[in-house]
């Protein structure tokens, strides 16, 4: 949680490219450190910082963590790329409740019938899933 605000305190001083830039050379680009980054990059107006983050996570080779992968799918431009990203998180074994999460809001934000499958098939393997994961698959039921 002091990361997270860290990283906000980066925005709000725009400071954003020197905090990656110290995290590279401290050697702290690691799973954990992207996945706030890439928390603290949602919407439009930091879609250049996301990508920033991506490419620095895929140049160091982290291994990335299952919010990784979430935010992945959460900043998707389309149902198909939320699926690659969904299906790259179980190919990694990492395609857990955070991850169906973000694929049950892509699924409904995108109208989606196919992404919507992927959650269900996702449901399926999951067992027991959490308050807020099975109200965002009613939704995908809801007319």
């Amino acid at each position: 949680q002091l990361f997270e605000q860290f990283v906000r305190l980066a925005f709000d001083r725009h400071a954003f490219p020197e905090l990656l830039q110290a995290l590279k050379e401290c050697g702290l680009v690691a799973g954990w450190s992207v996945q706030a980054l890439l928390q603290e990059c949602t919407g439009e107006e930091r879609r250049a910082e996301f990508q920033q983050v991506e490419s620095v996570a895929a140049s160091e080779r982290v291994e990335l963590t299952a919010g990784c992968h979430a935010a992945f799918v959460a900043a998707a431009a389309d149902a198909a790329a939320a699926a690659r990203c969904v299906e790259e998180a179980k190919a990694r074994q990492l395609c857990g409740q955070e991850v169906l999460r973000a694929a049950a809001s892509a699924a409904l934000r995108f109208c989606d019938a196919p992404l919507a499958a992927l959650v269900a098939e996702g449901l399926d393997a999951a067992g027991t899933v959490s308050q807020e994961l099975a109200a965002a698959a009613l939704g995908l039921c809801a007319p």
